[in-house]
């Protein structure tokens, strides 16, 4: 099983990834990706991260890529926010975060939330992969976990 550490390094990449969100939508002056804050985020990552996302159908490879996907996210709304509702072991160098997304609508102003859930893969202490699902029993079954293992 994943050791506790990996849980905490999970943890702590959602905590800095809100922290730089909340610090980047104070005095958001262009696009997130050339936003100084972002460097917090990138120095938790693998040189070569993956993220597949609910977003789009083939994954974003590589930094520039998911920087290139959270730009246009961000372009949708105002004020994006992840919140933790729990991270749970799921295998040697997996996690299964548990969240939820909360965003206002650009112009309109209508908050919208979303559940999300992540299988984190983690390899040298640092996050390689990342595996959105808005199907929290799709989400489990990739993670190798049932419901009565999770928060």
């Amino acid at each position: 099983m994943m050791s506790k550490a990996n849980v905490e390094i999970v943890r702590h990449y959602y905590e800095v990834l809100d922290s730089a969100l909340e610090r980047y939508w104070a005095s958001p002056d262009g696009p997130i990706s050339a936003s100084p804050v972002i460097e917090d985020v990138l120095a938790l990552m693998s040189e070569d991260p993956e993220w597949d996302s609910w977003l789009r159908a083939k994954p974003f490879r590589g930094r520039e890529e998911i920087l290139a996907g959270a730009d246009d996210w961000l372009e949708a709304g105002e004020n994006w926010r992840i919140a933790i509702d729990g991270v749970t072991e799921s295998g040697e160098d997996k996690a299964l975060a548990f969240l939820r997304i909360s965003i206002r609508g650009k112009g309109s102003g209508v908050p919208v939330e979303q559940r999300i859930y992540s299988v984190m893969t983690v390899r040298g202490s640092r996050i390689s992969k990342i595996d959105d699902y808005t199907d929290r029993a799709r989400a489990l079954e990739t993670a190798g976990l049932d419901e009565q293992s999770t928060p």
